[in-house]
């Protein structure tokens, strides 16, 4: 295991456990996203509820990071992230982890539906031979045309 702990877990040994506290805002960020159906909104509200990133140190360097907002790019992570449904991603595919779910099955394919289907493409000005759009699924697709 290797990497950041994503919000919700502490790592244990070589795996990963609930952690809570943190767990609560995952939870309450994908109620949110499955109310509200946008990632702006969810950002909004959880500003609107004062909700933070928890703080944190860096082991090696002992500074703080962490306790500001949310922002709409890391609660679009937050809700792709396999890990909260129990699941680990590797190379594109997912396989079940030795860790316990945050979330539901139903509320992650709700989550993951959602996503790809609001994700507008992003499409670059080159040439349509070289044109890329992305969509939803961190995959690239050529655009159409």
């Amino acid at each position: 295991m290797g990497g950041f702990v994503p919000l919700g877990y502490r790592p244990d040994q070589r795996t990963l456990v609930i952690h809570e506290k943190e767990a609560e805002v995952v939870r309450t960020i994908f109620k949110l996203y499955s109310e509200t159906g946008s990632v702006a909104k969810v950002e909004a509200e959880l500003v609107r509820r004062g909700t933070r990133r928890p703080k944190s140190k860096a082991i090696t360097s002992g500074r703080t990071y962490g306790g500001r907002a949310f922002t709409r790019g890391e609660i679009y992570k937050l809700l792709s992230n396999p890990v909260y449904v129990g699941e680990i991603g590797h190379k594109r595919q997912r396989f079940d982890g030795q860790h316990p779910a945050i979330i539901d099955p139903k509320t992650w394919a709700l989550a993951r539906t959602r996503l790809v289907t609001n994700t507008q493409p992003v499409t670059s000005s080159l040439t349509p031979k070289t044109r890329v759009s992305w969509r939803g699924s961190f995959l690239m697709k050529p655009a159409p045309g």
